[in-house]
């Protein structure tokens, strides 16, 4: 069996983003919809407020 395609969406997207830089061999391609990439704006102090808000859920 060949490289597949994967599809992720949220939390799955996350996933599927960490596989295809751990793994990508086993990929031929990848689609992911809506990751929360909140570590890409934890040091920026303008999206403290939403990240507080997400935490709180």
């Amino acid at each position: 069996m060949g490289p597949a395609w994967v599809i992720g969406h949220s939390f799955g997207a996350a996933i599927s983003l960490r596989l295809a830089g751990v793994r990508p061999g086993l990929m031929r391609g990848l689609i992911v919809h809506e990751p929360p990439l909140f570590s890409l704006v934890a040091d920026d102090s303008d999206f403290f407020p939403m990240l507080e808000a997400t935490q709180k859920n």
